[in-house]
């Protein structure tokens, strides 16, 4: 309780430091033009790995198979997502460029409807959360193939990376960093980094996380400038080429 208590004292904190804690999104809101003009600080770095999950009834056991598949039926099949510009979306967006492949989106309002849709046979395909996934690793109704991360995810190691079982190259990593204004002080920055750092110590904290499917790291200034980067210069051409905007 009093590691729980720490952890509510130090959102407050971030708070009135203006602290913004951005998701897997974070860098889509910079490729598709939030403007906004943000301080790369440390970041605290929670990975979970994304899932893609298929209809049964489409003859692929891993993300080659897959693909071939969608190669010979070409316009025919399609994917679901959580709406436009979600990762869900990008995630699979990504995964249909880098393949080569034509997927019809259908766009929804929550992961849980795209998922729903794939097990109706409404829908083939759909890539989400690990944590979403989970549910279904034992269930004949959906098909796990792959997962986005770079290597195979501790929750689940059964589940090959679709690097490795059909689409060398591709990766999309959801997580979770502390962004503040260009403005913020040096020595704000730094305690907010040593704080969370602490924090992510915490056996409470990582027992939370652990069930939440996230394996926390943390990454420097010049690391997670890197990141940033490199994300960047990957998604925005998936955002540009998927037309996704912020309204």
């Amino acid at each position: 309780m009093e590691q729980l208590k720490r952890a509510e004292l130090f959102n407050g904190r971030a708070a009135m430091l203006g602290i913004v804690i951005g998701v897997a999104s974070i860098v889509t809101v910079f490729a598709i033009g939030s403007g906004a003009q943000l301080r790369l600080q440390e970041q605290i770095r929670s990975i979970g790995a994304n899932v893609l999950m298929i209809n049964p009834d489409v003859p692929a056991k891993n993300a080659a198979e897959f693909i071939r598949y969608a190669k010979a039926n070409p316009g025919k099949m399609n994917y679901a997502s959580a709406g436009v510009g979600s990762a869900t979306h990008l995630s699979m967006a990504y995964f249909n460029g880098l393949a080569g492949i034509d997927l019809v989106h259908l766009p929804l309002k929550a992961t849980g409807e795209a998922i729903n849709e794939v097990i109706s046979g409404r829908a083939h395909a759909v890539i989400a959360a690990s944590i979403g996934a989970l549910a279904f690793a034992k269930d004949s109704r959906i098909r796990l193939v792959g997962v986005t991360s770079p290597k195979r995810s501790k929750y689940l190691p059964e589940v090959p990376t679709i690097a490795e079982s059909g689409l060398p190259g591709y990766q999309f990593d959801s997580w979770f960093g502390l962004l503040g204004p260009a403005a913020t002080p040096t020595a704000d920055v730094e305690r907010v980094h040593a704080a969370v750092s602490k924090l992510l110590k915490d056996p409470v904290v990582l027992e939370r996380l652990d069930k939440q499917g996230i394996e926390p790291a943390i990454l420097s200034n010049p690391d997670f400038a890197r990141l940033l980067a490199q994300d960047y210069e990957r998604m925005a051409k998936v955002v540009k080429a998927s037309g996704a905007k912020l309204d």
